[in-house]
C-alpha cells in the first residue's frame, strides 16, 4: 500500500495533533483510575511473568499465582479467558504502576482513531477539507474521546476493530502483495478477535465486503476468484489465530476445547448476573429490553450526528457506490445484527459496544458530505455548517463543564446530563472517587483511626489518600466516613451527614459522608 504524506498538505491535521498531544499532556493527571484498572495491572503483572520464563509445574503452581481471591477471577495467564496484551504494554512501559502514565499512554494511543479517520477519509476523497470533517466528527463524540483516557479494555478493542476495517478498505482500493496483506491482516486480526469475541465478526464483515466488491465490479461469475478469496481469508485466519495464542495463554493451553468455549460463553460474559439501572428501574439481565443498545446510542450521541444518520434515505443509491461507506455500514449492521439476535448480556450502558461508535460517527461524516455536495446554492450550505457548529459549540461546552467525566455525556435528547439523572447510570466507572478521596484528605484531618467505607473502586481511594487512613470491608460498621457513587448509593441505605459532593452541571455524581456512629 502506497500513502503519500504531504506534511505541507496536510499541516492543518497534523496541528491538530500536536493540539491533542499538548492537551494529553497538561490534563492527563485529571483522569481518575476506573474500575478495573487495578484488576487489569495485577492480572499483566501475572502476564508478564508467565511469559518470561519456560512453563513448568513449579512456575504454574507459584504462590503468587495462586493467590484464591486472582485465582477465582481467573487473573493467572492459564485460567483467565481474557486477553491482556494491551495492558501487558502499560505494564512494561510504566512498571511502577502509576496511573496517571497509564492514561498519558492511553491518550497516546487514542490517538489512533484520529490518525485512522483521518487516512481513509483521505484515501477515499482525496480532499484534505472531507478528511478533517471525520476527524472533527470523532472529536465531538464525547463518548469516544471521554473515554480513551481511562477505559483500558474497551477503548484499545474499538481502535483495533477500526484499525482492521481501515486496512481491509485500504487493501480493497490499492495494489498490494499478497503475502503483505496475510501478515498484515493476519496480525491485526489476531490481536483484535482476543480482546473480545465479538471480534471475529470481522470475518463476516469481510467476507460479506468481499461479495459487495465482486457485486459492484459487474464481471461475471468467477468461481475460481472466489475460491482463491476464501483460501485467502482462511490463512489469514489461521495466522491470526497463531498470534492469538502466542499472546493469550489460556487460548493456547487447550486451544480446541478453550476456543470453543470461547465462542460459547462469549454470549453470557462469563455469567455475569447483576442488576442495571435502566430508565429509573433496576432491571435483571433477562429483564433488559432488546432496545436497551440503541436507546443508549440515541440518548449518547450528539444530535447532529444522529441527525446525519437519519438523511440517510435520501442518498442511499449514492452511498452504496461508496466502497467506505459500505464497508462501515456493513460492520454496523453485522454487530448490530448479532446484538438483536443474541442478546448477549451487556452493562455500564454502552460501554460494551464503544467499539461500533467510531464506525457510526464515520458513517455520518459521509452522509453530511454528500449531503453538502448535494446542495447547490450557497444560502443552504451556510445553514447547513451553522446548525453544525451550534451543536459542535454545545458539546465543547459539555467537555468543558463535564471534565474529567466526558464519558458520562447525554445529548439534547433526553436533555442533557440532568434530563438523564435519576434514570440511567453515570459514574459507571467510578472515576470520580478520585475527586472526592482528595477532597476528603485535604479537608479533614485524618488518621489511622479512621476507617472508610467505599461503595466502588477502592484502590482509587487508597491510591489518592497515600494510605493514609484505613479502608473497611466487610464490617462497615467501623466505617467513620463513606465515599459512595450515586450509581451505587441508590442500592445503599446510608445514615449520616453528608461533607462533600462531586458535581457536574449541578447533577451530583459522587458524596462523602461522614457517618452516623
Amino acid at each position: 500500500m502506497k500513502i503519500k504524506i504531504s506534511p505541507k498538505k496536510h499541516i492543518i491535521f497534523f496541528i491538530f495533533l500536536i493540539f491533542y498531544f499538548v492537551f494529553s499532556v497538561i490534563f492527563y493527571k485529571d483522569f481518575g483510575p476506573t474500575s478495573d484498572e487495578w484488576t487489569e495491572r495485577r492480572a499483566s503483572e501475572n502476564l508478564v511473568r508467565y511469559l518470561s520464563q519456560p512453563t513448568t509445574f513449579a512456575t504454574m503452581t507459584d504462590s503468587d499465582y495462586r493467590d484464591p481471591i486472582d485465582y477465582q477471577l481467573g487473573h493467572h495467564p492459564l485460567v483467565t479467558k481474557y486477553q491482556r496484551s494491551y495492558q501487558l504494554m502499560q505494564f512494561v512501559l510504566n512498571p511502577k504502576g502509576y496511573y496517571e502514565w497509564d492514561h498519558l499512554f492511553n491518550l497516546a494511543f487514542g490517538s489512533l482513531y484520529f490518525i485512522l479517520g483521518y487516512t481513509v477519509f483521505y484515501i477515499a476523497y482525496k480532499s484534505v477539507w472531507k478528511s478533517l470533517l471525520a476527524v472533527l466528527f470523532l472529536a465531538i463524540t464525547p463518548r469516544i474521546v471521554g473515554d480513551i483516557p481511562a477505559n483500558s479494555k474497551d477503548m484499545p478493542f474499538a481502535t483495533m476493530y477500526l484499525a482492521s476495517l481501515a486496512v481491509i478498505y485500504m487493501f480493497s482500493v490499492q495494489k498490494h502483495n499478497t503475502y503483505v496483506k496475510i501478515f498484515v491482516l493476519g496480525s491485526i486480526f489476531g490481536l483484535m478477535q482476543t480482546f473480545r469475541t465479538v471480534g471475529f465478526s470481522i470475518y463476516v464483515v469481510y467476507l460479506l465486503y468481499y461479495f459487495y466488491l465482486f457485486w459492484t465490479s459487474r464481471v461475471n461469475f468467477d468461481k475460481r476468484k472466489i475460491f482463491n478469496f476464501l483460501a485467502e481469508l482462511l490463512i489469514i485466519g489461521i495466522f491470526s489465530l497463531f498470534v492469538s495464542i502466542s499472546i493469550f495463554p489460556w487460548l493456547g493451553a487447550n486451544f480446541y476445547a478453550n476456543f470453543l468455549a470461547l465462542l460459547l460463553d462469549a454470549k453470557e460474559y462469563q455469567n455475569w448476573d447483576d442488576t442495571i439501572f435502566f430508565n429509573g428501574e433496576f432491571l435483571s439481565k433477562s429483564e433488559r429490553p432488546w432496545y436497551y443498545l440503541y436507546t443508549w446510542i440515541f440518548i449518547t450521541t450528539p444530535v447532529f450526528i444522529l441527525s446525519m444518520l437519519g438523511a440517510f434515505p435520501i442518498f442511499i443509491k449514492r452511498l452504496f457506490k461508496d466502497k467506505l461507506f459500505s464497508i462501515l455500514f456493513i460492520a454496523l449492521i453485522v454487530n448490530l445484527s448479532l446484538y438483536t439476535f443474541l442478546q448477549p448480556v451487556i452493562y455500564n450502558g454502552l460501554r460494551h459496544f464503544l467499539y461500533l461508535l467510531p464506525t457510526l460517527v464515520l458513517i455520518s461524516a459521509i452522509i453530511f458530505i454528500n449531503l453538502l455536495d448535494s446542495i447547490k446554492k450557497p444560502i443552504y450550505r451556510f445553514v447547513l455548517i451553522l446548525l453544525l457548529a451550534l451543536n459542535t459549540g454545545t458539546v465543547i461546552y459539555n467537555f468543558v463543564t463535564l471534565h474529567p467525566y466526558q464519558y458520562i455525556y447525554f445529548n439534547e435528547l433526553i436533555g442533557g446530563l440532568s434530563g438523564a439523572s435519576g434514570k440511567y447510570d453515570f459514574d459507571y466507572w467510578g472515576a470520580t472517587y478520585k475527586e472526592a478521596t482528595e477532597w476528603l484528605v485535604e479537608n479533614k484531618e485524618l488518621t489511622h483511626e479512621n476507617f472508610i467505607r467505599p461503595c466502588n473502586n477502592t484502590f482509587s481511594i487508597d491510591y489518592y489518600s497515600r494510605r493514609e487512613f484505613f479502608l473497611t470491608y466487610g464490617d462497615h460498621s467501623k466505617a467513620t466516613h463513606t465515599i459512595c457513587d450515586v450509581d451505587i448509593e441508590r442500592k445503599l441505605n446510608l445514615n449520616g451527614n453528608v461533607l462533600y459532593e462531586v458535581k457536574r452541571q449541578g447533577v451530583v455524581l459522587n458524596r462523602v459522608w461522614e457517618n452516623e456512629r
